[in-house]
């Protein structure tokens, strides 16, 4: 089958600012991974690593066996392109590249009959046939049955946009999961399905013997299909992933415990279990980044800012009040939660702030 492996992964955004540090892991033959994290932690740029997008600044990427990516746009296209178009760009490249071959002789055959161009045409069709073109067109009728009931011929030349949004997707399943691609990349699946569509999702993914590697925020997708999660994890100096070998049921109990050179996984683990949830984390990460980049000493930085620059410092003050019992806008936690808070938080921040006193 088919395998892809990353070790040491990094990548830098434009502007300069980390996004990947050090990412590394595995996926084997036959697993179903499911890549999670928070939005903008950097899922669908990682699979574009993988798929040879994106080139890394840091880190190698391995894999075996033939790539079948669904992008997250299908669902969503608004183009001019066919059934046709969208089940050739799904299909293995070198079929891909052998239908367009045949595809722009046959115009030029409008155009121009000539000898050179008829053998130019003859030799299109024999590699369109090697390439195993004809057998993938049954594999095309067979998907354009099971998601649009109707044929590939009755289907082919139908634009995409007349499709709804779980047809896009199903129709882009199909042909993946029936393919000969070994190992595939789905950036977010289950978008556009309704509720049979993902049950029957969960049920392909548990029976192909592909190696998977798949994008989603549906707890159920991910419970009931998923072998291993890799989460990423969000970070000032770049996010980082780490692997739970197991599926998604125990995943929560098995989050790493935060440590001190990781200060925004404290930060993230203490607003979890405080009921605050991401939006506490989130805000909490952005204070403390910038009290980072700031070269003067924090605390006087802090007091000496005016209020518009400091509005972003509000959540991380509100709750450590919160947290001391001396808030009175916002109901105080039970006391033992608010202890680990507390502490979780006050550790997390001397750590920043004694690394730029």
């Amino acid at each position: 089958m088919g395998h892809v492996e990353l070790s040491g992964v990094g990548f830098d955004l434009p502007d300069g600012r980390p996004l990947l540090r050090d990412v590394s892991f595995r996926v084997g033959d036959g697993a179903v991974v499911a890549l999670v994290g928070a939005n903008g932690a950097g899922k669908t740029t990682l699979l574009r690593i993988v798929a040879g997008d994106l080139q890394p600044a840091d880190g190698t990427i391995s894999r075996s066996g033939g790539l079948g990516v669904m992008r997250q746009f299908i669902g969503s296209v608004r183009d001019s392109s066919t059934v046709r178009d969208l089940l050739f760009a799904l299909s293995p490249e070198r079929i891909a590249a052998a239908a367009a071959a045949v595809d722009a002789l046959e115009l030029a055959l409008m155009d121009d009959d000539a000898e050179p161009v008829q053998l130019a045409y003859a030799h299109a069709l024999a590699e369109y046939a090697d390439a195993g073109g004809y057998d993938q067109e049954v594999v095309f009728d067979a998907c354009c049955q099971a998601a649009l009931g109707i044929g590939y011929e009755a289907a082919k030349w139908r634009e995409v946009t007349t499709l709804s949004g779980g047809e896009q997707k199903r129709l882009a399943l199909e042909v993946l999961l029936r393919g000969p691609d070994e190992v595939l990349l789905l950036d977010e699946p289950d978008n556009y399905l309704d509720v049979p569509g993902k049950r029957w999702l969960e049920e392909q993914l548990r029976a192909t013997p592909k190696t998977v590697l798949l994008v989603s925020h549906d707890r159920e997708l991910l419970a009931r299909a998923a072998t291993q999660i890799a989460a990423l994890e969000l970070g000032a100096a770049g996010n980082t992933l780490w692997v739970h070998g197991a599926g998604f049921a125990t995943f929560a109990a098995a989050a790493p415990m935060a440590t001190a050179s990781d200060p925004s996984t404290t930060i993230r683990r203490a607003a979890r279990s405080s009921g605050f949830g991401s939006k506490l984390y989130g805000s909490t990460l952005a204070t403390l980044a910038l009290i980072q980049a700031k070269p003067a000493s924090s605390a006087a930085w802090l007091t000496s800012t005016s209020c518009a620059e400091r509005r972003p410092y509000f959540s991380l003050t509100q709750f450590l009040s919160v947290s001391k019992g001396t808030s009175k806008s916002a109901e105080k936690p039970p006391r033992r939660t608010m202890f680990l808070v507390r502490r979780s938080l006050i550790s997390s921040a001397a750590m920043l702030l004694i690394g730029i006193g």
